[in-house]
């Protein structure tokens, strides 16, 4: 079984790195009950750090790259779900039960999960939830409304015309 990783602040890992600059001691008279690769490490990020040394990355840069990486990431996971629904409903709009009762006859953006095990970022939904409807979509609603009226009254006569003789109905 792997020992757990131990955790040290970085205000330990200054003073151990400062400890290594100011006496000339080696990082293996330093590093008692540490291993010297994890001190050699430390040392060598804070003169990144610091521009003593310009042959790797610096925190920040550390930081960036693997916020772009986390990003990036997870617009390929949204990608992929995109794609999927694209492939699946061709014509048909996603729709869910995370939607808002006063937006269930609007379409909600195509980055909701299809699957049981898609994932997707909920920044797009909830910036979504929080928009008023739409003048198309208030529209298209009172057009949907007409149309089941006009079809609830064109069955109705329907089964009045073709409906067996001396049937009433």
């Amino acid at each position: 079984m792997p020992r757990p990783r131990r955790f040290f602040p970085p205000e330990y890992k200054a003073e151990v790195i400062e400890l290594i600059r100011s006496t000339g001691k080696t990082v293996g008279q330093i590093a008692l009950d540490l291993t010297q690769t994890v001190v050699r490490q430390w040392v060598r990020q804070a003169d990144l750090d610091t521009g003593r040394r310009s042959d790797g990355l610096t925190t920040a840069e550390r930081e960036e790259l693997r916020r772009l990486r986390r990003e990036n990431r997870e617009l390929r996971e949204e990608r992929e779900v995109l794609r999927k629904a694209a492939v699946s409903s061709p014509g048909r709009p996603i729709t869910g039960e995370l939607l808002p009762a006063d937006r269930s006859g609007e379409s909600p953006p195509r980055c909701l999960p299809s699957g049981p095990r898609a994932r997707c970022g909920t920044r797009g939904l909830l910036r979504w939830s929080s928009r008023p409807a739409s003048v198309r979509t208030l529209a298209d609603q009172a057009l949907i409304e007409q149309i089941r009226q006009i079809s609830l009254l064109s069955s109705i006569a329907y089964y009045r015309l073709f409906a067996l003789p001396g049937k009433e109905l």
